[in-house]
């Protein structure tokens, strides 16, 4: 991370993005010794392997976070803080952590940086933080070009660098739609997304290629009733259940109920 862009690496399941994420976090902290980290996760059984990790592959003061700030330890004062993304979300808002003396803030499975999602809430703090920061050092230029003597105050602090780790940053259905949500990641994280080759020699070991083969299958009558009796249960609640909406909208459309349908009649098989 040599330039002053954040990036989203987008990198294969097993081919060691939580590595690469721990050079960059050693980078970071010999530039920056004073310095810390935070590495966000957005599930739990994450936060203790990803702290094991790189305080393994790092050999700095690591600490995890997943409840209240209340248990956080000051006094340890660790290097990099692994945290979940609500509890550093909270602890921001309520001013028990803030992003003075962090030099870096890596996102996990960033995919997930979308609407009301944690990690889109601090992106979005953090565009403010930037936009501010821009405008306290056109102050901060201003009144050097304007006086002799030192200035009256010190520059503004920087804004913390943004790295984001996927192995599916998108997920969706058609080139289109994952050409839009790649866009907005990008956006959400002010970020470029970069990736290796397919054709990688170096992770071609670490990685594999399956054929698909496709099989197009036809529903029974009765399957399809089926469907649209289970759709007049299920869909007014959906709401309520607070489903993704890519899903109601399948549902809706009867993408998914015939397979739901066959689901079910295998099951009253005994299968």
């Amino acid at each position: 991370m040599s330039s002053p862009d954040n990036y989203i690496a987008v990198i294969p399941t097993g081919t060691g993005k939580t590595f690469v994420a721990c050079m960059v976090i050693a980078k970071m902290l010999k530039m920056n010794p004073h310095a810390k980290v935070i590495f966000l996760v957005e599930r739990l059984p994450l936060l203790l392997q990803q702290a094991d990790e790189i305080s393994r592959e790092t050999g700095v003061c690591v600490s995890s976070l997943s409840g209240d700030m209340c248990n956080y330890n000051t006094a340890e004062d660790p290097q990099v803080l692994v945290i979940m993304a609500q509890v550093y979300l909270n602890a921001l808002t309520a001013s028990k952590l803030s992003f003075d003396n962090v030099c870096l803030i890596v996102f996990d499975e960033v995919h997930h940086a979308t609407k009301e999602h944690p990690y889109n809430k601090i992106l979005d703090l953090l565009r403010r933080r930037k936009h501010q920061q821009r405008h306290l050092l056109h102050q901060y230029q201003s009144s050097l070009s304007s006086s002799s003597s030192s200035p009256s105050s010190p520059p503004p602090p920087s804004c913390p660098r943004v790295l984001g780790l996927t192995a599916s940053p998108a997920g969706l259905s058609s080139k289109l739609t994952v050409r839009d949500a790649l866009d907005e990641l990008e956006r959400n994280a002010d970020a470029r997304i970069i990736s290796p080759s397919h054709d990688c020699p170096d992770l071609k070991p670490y990685t594999t290629r399956c054929d698909v083969q496709l099989s197009e299958i036809s529903y029974s009558q009765i399957e399809f009733d089926f469907s649209h009796v289970l759709r007049s249960i299920v869909v007014p609640h959906l709401t309520a259940v607070r489903l993704p909406m890519h899903l109601i909208t399948a549902l809706k459309n009867e993408d998914l109920a015939p397979m739901l349908a066959y689901s079910y009649k295998r099951i009253g098989r005994g299968l």
